[in-house]
């Protein structure tokens, strides 16, 4: 699950870009500006000559690779393709005419081909960059019931079970007390390899699956026993547990759909600092180009927040905010970019689009 680079061409300034996740359509989105030439497999109404001169042209929907040098680039949604519109430069020259204008909608598992004027090479790292990331991180599923529990680890292109076993629970009608006290060890066991395998793969998220209400009972466990494993949980219904529990939730897309609720969630957090501090006045947040380009110069940047629309609008604007994330990450600072269809990215947008934590602040504000 990853955005892969198929060819990198610097003599005739091309890249060749399969996306395979919805993320990697967002990057292409970040990544495409006006005037690029990019090159895509889509379909068109193709005008033919009727066998009959009496007869109308017939128009025929056909595949064809096309090129086509942008001048629009839009992402109406997440879950929407991507818009790439401008005038028809390459193509067969029997079926389309050049010139003419049509609009490229990149699909996942499709090859696309980029070529600029300028490959940036700040655009070059953060696309090979993406090419290592997964969801950003890997996804813990815990599949259970009071009779199994089975723990999945979801990488990549892998799923690898870290644990599987069947319970030792009591059932209830013979003892309530022995069936709780059998369920609390059954719970302190999964909770013990949980943190375990928090510490050694950082995952993004710890989906908590099965049927019944025993996943809400561990659920409740954990946030008396592990706050810290507590923020990293998502709980659904499933029909199963175990091994099939875990088919059905990979199944159902939930890896992907949970992980992109948690980079909502710091997204929003993130954003929630910056309005508290300048709710606060107390000078350790800033914002808007100039504002942050100083607090950049003086060392005082501790995280940068932009708007994607930003990296999109222009260029100019693009070179402009890249020159700066790459001095703020130079100075060991980082940098958040924003999503413009999450509320955060909303608020954010409602100050211009960026906004800067500071380690201190800066010296006219002392």
């Amino acid at each position: 699950m990853q955005v892969k680079l198929l060819q990198v061409d610097p003599k005739h300034k091309k890249i060749i870009v399969l996306p395979q996740n919805q993320d990697d359509i967002y990057t292409l989105y970040l990544t495409i500006e006006p005037n690029d030439v990019i090159v895509s497999k889509t379909t068109r109404r193709i005008q033919r000559p009727s066998d009959e001169s009496t007869r109308p042209d017939k128009t025929t929907r056909e595949t064809v690779t096309l090129g086509v040098k942008a001048e629009t680039i839009d992402l109406a949604g997440l879950a929407d393709a991507l818009r790439i519109k401008g005038i028809i430069v390459e193509g067969p020259e029997d079926k389309v005419d050049f010139g003419s204008y049509h609009t490229l909608s990149p699909k996942i598992g499709e090859p696309i081909t980029i070529k600029k004027a300028r490959w940036d090479q700040d655009t070059l790292t953060r696309l090979k960059q993406a090419e290592k990331n997964t969801f950003l991180k890997p996804i813990l599923v815990v599949s259970m019931d009071q009779d199994e529990v089975a723990v999945a680890l979801i990488r990549m292109h892998s799923t690898t079970i870290l644990f599987e076993t069947r319970s030792a629970v009591p059932r209830k009608i013979h003892s309530v007390q022995q069936y709780q006290q059998g369920l609390n060890e059954f719970f302190k066991q999964i909770v013990t390899l949980l943190e375990e395998a928090k510490k050694k793969f950082d995952p993004e998220v710890i989906i908590v699956s099965g049927p019944g209400f025993v996943k809400e009972q561990f659920k409740e466990y954990v946030k008396q026993k592990s706050p810290e494993l507590f923020q990293l949980l998502q709980i659904t219904n499933t029909s199963t547990s175990g091994r099939v529990g875990i088919s059905e939730v990979i199944s159902q897309g939930l890896p992907e759909k949970f992980a992109e609720t948690q980079r909502a969630a710091r997204e929003a957090k993130i954003v929630e600092q910056v309005f508290y501090h300048l709710g606060r006045d107390d000078g350790l947040v800033t914002y808007g180009y100039s504002q942050i380009e100083k607090a950049t110069s003086y060392g005082a940047v501790d995280q940068l927040l932009i708007l994607d629309k930003l990296l999109a609008s222009s260029i100019e604007e693009r070179q402009k905010w890249e020159k700066l994330m790459k001095t703020v990450e130079e100075m060991r600072g980082k940098v958040m970019i924003i999503s413009s269809f999450h509320e955060a990215g909303k608020r954010l947008e409602g100050i211009g689009g960026s906004a800067a934590l500071l380690r201190f602040k800066l010296p006219d504000e002392m």
